[in-house]
């Protein structure tokens, strides 16, 4: 591996490998929220040489290659995840699949949604996915054709499982429907938690 200042490295260090896969852009507004990256695992250093350093795979949850981008491993990358009663009422969207091929998400998938600490979301929250549209319409653009006539329906729900300032990845837990960038989600403040994840 080679770093930008070598002096700071020291044997034993463990960093984490990762790829900046896509910028994500929200799907209504088309603000800039970030980058979506993977974690493809963990090394740590056995030797230090004048330019370069050896280390040894520790875990891979991905392709590793030449190339690949080298950070602190600073987070716990398994946990487990206990529901947590929403205490405020949030209005968000549906950003991102963290599969960025998928077009639709159902049960088991991990989505992005635009709200995070900053408006109050607490990883074991839940945001219900919600759609008010004639079934007839515009399918895969979940927020045109959005009929305040029509009753809410509640598609999906989602766990988070892991909070930054502006947005939350989630854990779709239940579906009825599959999920699309645009979906409307909203973290109920009546919604009470049922079951824990890992």
């Amino acid at each position: 591996i080679r770093f930008r200042n070598r002096n700071d490295v020291r044997v034993g260090a463990e960093y984490v490998i990762f790829e900046t896969v896509q910028r994500v852009s929200h799907p209504v507004t088309g603000d800039d929220l970030g980058y979506l990256t993977h974690l493809l695992g963990k090394v740590r250093v056995v030797k230090t040489g004048r330019e370069y350093v050896t280390a040894q795979i520790t875990d891979t949850w991905g392709e590793i290659n030449r190339g690949d981008l080298i950070g602190p491993a600073s987070e716990d990358f398994m946990l487990r995840v206990a529901p947590r009663p929403n205490e405020r009422a949030v209005q968000g969207t549906l950003v991102e699949m963290m599969t960025p091929y998928l077009t639709l998400a159902g049960e088991h998938q991990l989505v992005i949604v635009d709200r995070g600490s900053s408006d109050g979301v607490q990883v074991g929250n839940t945001f219900t996915v919600i759609r008010q549209q004639d079934l007839g319409g515009n399918f895969m653009e979940p927020q045109k054709d959005q009929d305040e006539r029509w009753p809410e329906e509640e598609i999906a729900v989602c766990m988070v499982v892991d909070v930054k300032d502006r947005a939350s990845t989630c854990l779709m837990v239940r579906s009825i429907r599959e999920v699309l960038k645009g979906d409307r989600v909203v973290m109920k403040l009546d919604a009470q938690p049922t079951a824990s994840v890992r």
